[in-house]
C-alpha cells in the first residue's frame, strides 16, 4: 500500500492560502498555527474530499443528496473529552478557523452542482465529555470581525454544543424521537434571548441526523468500548460518513483492524471506505510527548474515512 505524502498542494478549495501556510512551511511560528488549526484543516479537507464534486463513492451512494438537511449541515465529533470540552475557549477555538472558511467559501462552479448549506450544527459528543461543559448550552461561533459585528458570507447561524453521552445510546435516542419531541425540549429557548439566534422549527427539526462524524485521535484499536458505537453507526437508517484520525500511521493501520472486525467481510470494508488509513497532511506539526520512543506522535498524524449506514436502499448505480 503506498500513503499519502506529507505534503500540501498549492491551493485548496475551503481552506485560505494563509492559514494553509501552517502546513507548508517549517518555521516554529508555522508549526505552532498547524498545532491550532489541524481540527478545523481536517474538517476542511474530509468535506472536500467526500462532499465536493468529484468523490465516486458518495455519488454512487447518494451522499450528496444529505449535504444538506433543510438547510442545515450537522458534523458530529466523537469520543470528544476534556481536551475539546475544558473550557469554552477549548470547545471554540478548534472549530472557529472551520466555520470562517465555510462562511466565505466561494467558488461558483460547485454553486452549480450543490447548494451550500446555510447553518452549521458542531456537536462534541463522548462520557468523557465533563459535566461542567454541558453547561454552557449552544455556543454561538458566526465569524465576526473586530467590532464583534459578524462578517459577511454565506451562513446563516453556526452552533456548537457538547454532550455527555455514549454515542450509540444518543444516535438511538435521535432515531426513536421526533422532531417535535426535539423541539419540546425547551433546551433551545433560553438560549435564544442570550444570543438572538432563532432557533426555529426549520433550523433544528433537521439536527436529529449527523452528515459527518469525526473522530479525533479515537484508538478505537485500543478499546472495546467503541464496538457498540462502531456497530450503531454501521447499521444506521441513512449513510454516514466516518472520518477517524491517529497520532500515528501504524495507530490508524491497528484502527483499521478494529473496524474490519465490526465491518465484515473485507470486501464490504474497502466498499465502504472513502480512503484507507494515510499521513493526514493536515496533522499537527508539533510532536506530541509520549512515553513511546519508536515512533513520533502528531495531533491527527493520519486517517481513514467510511461510509457508514445503510447504503443499499439509497443506492443508485
Amino acid at each position: 500500500r503506498e500513503y499519502a505524502p506529507f505534503t500540501i498542494s498549492g491551493e485548496h478549495s475551503i481552506i485560505p492560502k494563509k492559514p494553509l501556510l501552517a502546513f507548508k512551511k517549517q518555521t516554529s511560528k508555522a508549526q505552532a498555527a498547524s498545532a491550532n488549526l489541524t481540527r478545523s484543516a481536517t474538517f476542511a479537507e474530509a468535506i472536500r474530499r467526500i462532499f465536493l464534486p468529484g468523490c465516486t463513492l458518495a455519488r454512487n451512494y447518494d451522499v450528496e443528496s444529505y449535504w444538506q438537511q433543510d438547510d442545515v449541515f450537522v458534523i458530529h465529533c466523537i469520543g470528544a473529552d476534556l481536551v475539546e470540552c475544558q473550557s469554552i475557549n477549548t470547545i471554540t477555538k478548534t472549530s472557529e478557523p472551520f466555520v470562517r472558511w465555510f462562511h466565505q467559501y466561494n467558488d461558483s462552479q460547485d454553486d452549480q452542482i450543490l447548494q451550500w448549506p446555510s447553518h452549521i450544527r458542531i456537536e462534541l459528543v463522548g462520557p468523557c465529555v465533563p459535566s461542567h461543559a454541558t453547561k454552557f448550552g449552544i455556543l454561538n461561533i458566526m465569524p465576526k470581525d473586530g467590532k464583534g459585528n459578524i462578517i459577511p458570507g454565506r451562513l446563516q447561524s453556526a452552533t456548537i454544543r457538547c454532550r455527555n453521552c455514549l454515542y450509540h445510546d444518543y444516535l438511538s435516542e435521535l432515531e426513536a424521537q421526533s422532531s417535535d419531541e426535539i423541539m419540546l425540549r425547551g433546551e433551545h429557548d433560553e438560549q435564544l434571548g442570550r444570543d438572538g439566534f432563532d432557533f426555529s422549527r426549520e433550523n433544528w427539526e433537521s439536527t436529529q441526523y449527523p452528515n459527518l462524524v469525526m473522530a479525533f485521535n479515537a484508538g478505537i484499536w485500543g478499546y472495546d468500548s467503541w464496538n457498540p458505537t462502531l456497530r450503531k453507526l454501521l447499521g444506521f437508517s441513512r449513510p454516514i460518513p466516518f472520518v477517524i484520525t491517529s497520532y500515528t500511521l501504524p495507530e490508524a493501520e491497528d484502527d483499521e483492524d478494529a473496524l474490519g472486525q465490526v465491518i465484515t467481510p473485507k470486501e464490504e470494508l474497502k466498499t465502504r471506505c472513502f480512503w484507507p488509513p494515510e499521513i493526514n497532511p493536515y496533522a499537527s506539526r508539533i510532536i506530541r510527548e509520549t512515553k513511546s520512543s519508536s515512533n513520533n506522535y502528531f495531533e491527527n498524524g493520519a486517517w481513514q474515512a467510511y461510509l457508514m449506514g445503510n447504503m443499499e436502499p439509497i443506492r443508485v448505480v
